[in-house]
């Protein structure tokens, strides 16, 4: 079992006015953007969390408390997709990158909310690879985050209420919605959920989110999204299980340039463009088949 707290540091902190700031920059036009935060102290933990063959590992990943406290609970917060394994939230430290955990911060953080948001296998700290989009395995990133998360509030004297709720969005929805379902079989009565609400995540990879990705689509934005996803996807099996040759299921050009792509350790930006050209380059107009 992982949930084991191994060390905590400062990573600073999100200041009232630069939160206020950014909020009414950031949330204009979804909701009314009327908010009076209070600093928001940002940890850096550490913490040992399950392999799927049972063994531990060591994790890193983001705690984020109001100063006061977050009386009204803990949020767990699981990421959208990245390559890039800086681009996570234990590397926020108040300012606007990474994007997503300001955001998550910004949004639950400021509202009276502690927020604990792991890095997954495979980025941050850990040097393994990321079984992407493996909800299943990467939901227990989250899971044993949780008990330390506590943990590092307690020794900082910020309280935090008893409500746990689990959240995250894109490769993170899926990842929440196996958090929810894990923790609920787990029967633990310091791990009860009080809401979930994973969003837009691919819940279902052999089935609908299958049928997705290889139909027709005519916005270029996500068609693009589906070049990366599937090429994420590859490399992540191949990381896997060495053996699997990426020229039966890609044509052969595209095939030898994922790993080149991925090898790179590009921000994702970069890497999604590169695979994007490529695509295009071999003729792909509106659907995957010709990759």
């Amino acid at each position: 079992m992982g949930q084991e707290l191994v060390s905590f540091s400062s990573n600073g902190q999100l200041y009232p006015a630069i939160a206020k700031d950014r909020y009414q920059k950031e949330f204009k036009d979804v909701e009314k953007p009327e908010v009076q935060p209070e600093e928001v102290k940002l940890f850096k933990t550490l913490y040992w969390a399950r392999m799927p063959n049972g063994r531990k590992v060591q994790l890193s990943g983001l705690v984020a408390i109001p100063k006061s406290g977050a009386p009204k609970g803990l949020v767990v917060y699981f990421h959208g997709t990245t390559a890039d394994r800086e681009n996570v939230p234990s590397r926020y430290r108040g300012n606007p990158t990474p994007e997503e955990a300001d955001l998550a911060v910004l949004a639950f953080a400021t509202a009276g909310y502690a927020v604990a948001m792991p890095d997954y296998l495979g980025l941050g700290d850990h040097q393994g690879f990321h079984p992407y989009p493996l909800g299943s395995i990467n939901c227990w990133s989250g899971i044993d985050l949780i008990k330390p998360a506590r943990e590092v509030a307690a020794k900082s004297n910020l309280a935090i209420g008893p409500n746990l709720f689990i959240t995250g969005y894109s490769e993170g929805g899926a990842v929440a919605m196996w958090a929810t379902k894990r923790i609920e079989e787990m029967n633990d009565p310091a791990l009860k959920i009080t809401r979930s609400a994973p969003l837009s995540g691919p819940y279902d990879l052999s089935g609908s989110q299958a049928q997705a990705m290889i139909g027709r689509q005519s916005n270029l934005k996500w068609l693009g999204a589906r070049v990366y996803f599937a090429a994420y996807t590859a490399r992540s099996i191949q990381k896997s299980f060495p053996e699997t040759d990426l020229a039966e299921y890609f044509s052969p050009s595209f095939a030898t340039y994922i790993p080149f792509v991925f090898n790179q350790n590009l921000p994702d930006k970069q890497a999604i463009e590169k695979l994007v050209k490529k695509a295009f380059q071999i003729g792909m107009l509106q659907d995957l088949n010709r990759i």
